[in-house]
């Protein structure tokens, strides 16, 4: 099995008001698992990028479980995530899952050079998140981040080139119906505590 790895640019893609931070955890996880990922994740780890100091108000007493490393700019949160991402990514010779969840890196091509190869490795895979569909890379994307973090269906190549039915142009019935199927498992689980 693999190990996913996420590493998430809180400040540059923050939850959507009025989602629990522990809601939106759930839900990357549950849309990762149904991507059909290589060798579904057994062992998983989130690092966060964020001001550490702006972070613990947001969070007030909830507990987050999972390391913030303290970067208040956004350079230093790309640094940072550039960094630890190569840092797990070179070498590794076990199947590994590697998700981005970070704001423009389109005026950096070190990173998306980086992304590219990495991707093309057999035993990498690599998912790709940001906050507008004009950052979206039509090579490494899959996610909106509003839609990952609401655990909705990742683009396909026809909604990044605006000709699909997906979160872009409008919804066909039978996405718009498995949505809803979807929204109604994570909220029953949610409501069982799980």
């Amino acid at each position: 099995m693999a190990e996913t790895i996420v590493f998430w640019d809180f400040s540059g893609c923050p939850v959507p008001e009025g989602l629990p931070v522990n809601n939106a955890v759930s839900n990357i996880e549950y849309s990762i698992r149904v991507t059909g990922c290589r060798n579904l994740m057994m062992s998983r780890s989130f690092f966060v990028y964020c001001d550490a100091f702006k972070m613990c108000d947001v969070l007030g007493n909830i507990y987050f479980p999972f390391p913030m490393r303290h970067a208040g700019t956004k350079e230093e949160r790309r640094k940072k995530v550039f960094v630890d991402f190569m840092r797990k990514a070179i070498g590794h010779r076990q199947p590994l899952n590697l998700v981005v969840i970070m704001e423009d890196i389109s005026e950096h091509p070190e990173i998306l050079h980086a992304l590219e190869f990495c991707k093309g490795r057999k035993n990498i895979n690599i998912l790709l998140s940001q906050p507008r569909l004009d950052l979206i890379s039509k090579e490494l994307s899959l996610w909106l981040w509003n839609s990952l973090c609401l655990a909705e269906c990742p683009l396909t190549a026809e909604d990044i080139e605006g000709k699909g039915e997906g979160h872009i142009k409008g919804e066909g019935r039978r996405r718009q119906r498995r949505r809803q199927r979807q929204r109604r498992r994570i909220l029953g689980a949610q409501l069982r505590g799980v």
